[in-house]
């Protein structure tokens, strides 16, 4: 897998990330990705790369995966579900979590392409919403099943996009993206460079993935105030 060292002397500017839009969640831990089954990136890099784009968001405090490995190591602890992640998240005095996995993966230039689910659990149940509107924002499953009412109340939002260069829409995104970087110490620059480069791929669709994130979350507060507002 070939990998590029992205430094921050060669970003001329960056693309923005969007402002934090929560009220209550200050700071958010990222745990490693997990891959699904025949894909192989590294989830730790994918997950510290999914941080480095948080990080950037105006307002919110990240728990790299690093700093989780080390908690989860040193105390010899179990994360196998939504309960776990929300007690390690708070062991890290974390508002909440998320987690990922990578499901799809095509690595060959120029046809990349990146299949990505994140969840986002909050350490405090959400009791003003109702479970209709919370489900309205769980489209995805993994990497954890969410099975009961008290799972869901923990759940901020969980879904799943693809990213295929092959696409019109995601190449122009990707194009746009790209033109907010440069480094005149690279053998390969623009876009070429995401093409070729998986950890730089990866930015890019964490990138989309967080704006993603942002777009729900404005959506539900919007249709919930909308309900408010119309009693």
């Amino acid at each position: 897998m070939l990998l590029a060292i992205t430094t921050a002397a060669g970003c001329n500017s960056m693309p923005q990330v969007p402002d934090n839009p929560f009220e209550e969640i200050k700071t958010v831990a990222v745990t490693p990705f997990l891959n699904s089954a025949n894909i192989d990136i590294d989830g730790i890099q994918a997950g510290e790369i999914f941080a480095s784009e948080l990080v950037k968001m105006k307002g919110m405090n990240v728990v790299r995966p690093k700093t989780l490995i080390e908690e989860v190591t040193a105390n010899n602890l179990s994360v196998s579900s939504p309960e776990d992640l929300i007690k390690l998240a708070k062991r890290v005095k974390a508002d909440a979590i998320i987690t990922g996995i990578i499901t799809e993966y095509n690595p060959y230039y120029p046809r990349k392409k990146v299949g990505m689910s994140i969840q986002m659990f909050s350490v405090k149940q959400n009791t003003k919403s109702s479970l209709q509107d919370i489900q309205q924002l769980v489209k995805s499953g993994k990497p954890f099943a969410i099975k009961d009412e008290a799972q869901l109340r923990n759940t901020i939002l969980s879904f799943e996009k693809i990213f295929d260069c092959e696409n019109s829409a995601t190449y122009s995104e990707l194009e746009r993206y790209a033109d907010k970087y440069t480094d005149s110490h690279a053998i390969h620059s623009g876009i070429d460079a995401f093409l070729r480069y998986t950890d730089k791929y990866l930015m890019f669709v964490s990138y989309q993935m967080i704006n993603e994130l942002v777009d729900m979350t404005h959506e539900q507060q919007a249709e919930e105030w909308r309900k408010k507002n119309d009693k």
